[in-house]
């Protein structure tokens, strides 16, 4: 998802996920004209939905500039399945990313035009201090320069961080 307006209502993050995502349609084409890998980016919006009248007065209170309040009876037109609703909030500049493709376009680059080894398999821990910083799999240590964690919502599962991280997937 391409979403800074539902992943966080912080104003700092928000105008930085804005700015990422807009740089997103360059950043796709030129990986796709590198790797000739197709790599499907819409742009067509993401409707954040209030089930309930209670939420509906939450979105509301939530939407900025970029996103327009879509009442029910405009929501059941525009996807009949959600007749139902309160009404929701559409950020219209928001939209999602092919990410299988994106990560397999990534890989490629890095392996053809920036000379890095890519290790795969799953990381059981690290070592962040010392002379040499280490990252283990289950079947091997690999010796770094620099970690760089990107685990997503499973980052607590690695042992040796220096304290827990807070993670909203």
């Amino acid at each position: 998802m391409l979403a800074p307006h539902i992943e966080s209502n912080d104003t700092a993050a928000r105008k930085v996920g804005e700015a990422s995502r807009d740089m997103f349609p360059a950043w796709v084409s030129e990986l796709q004209e590198a790797t000739g890998i197709k790599i499907m980016l819409l742009r067509n919006g993401v409707v954040e939905l209030a089930p309930d009248e209670r939420s509906a007065q939450h979105l509301r209170g939530l939407a900025s500039a970029q996103s327009t309040w879509l009442d029910p009876d405009v929501l059941q037109v525009l996807e009949p399945e959600l007749a139902q609703a309160a009404g929701a909030l559409l950020h219209k500049d928001d939209g999602a990313v092919d990410n299988v493709a994106l990560i397999e376009a990534l890989r490629q680059r890095l392996l053809r035009e920036h000379m890095v080894r890519l290790v795969e398999g799953d990381v059981v821990r690290i070592v962040p201090h010392g002379l040499h910083p280490a990252v283990v799999t289950r079947t091997a240590r690999f010796e770094v320069d620099r970690i760089v964690m990107a685990a997503g919502a499973w980052v607590n599962e690695i042992r040796g961080l220096p304290a827990p991280l807070r993670v909203e997937p």
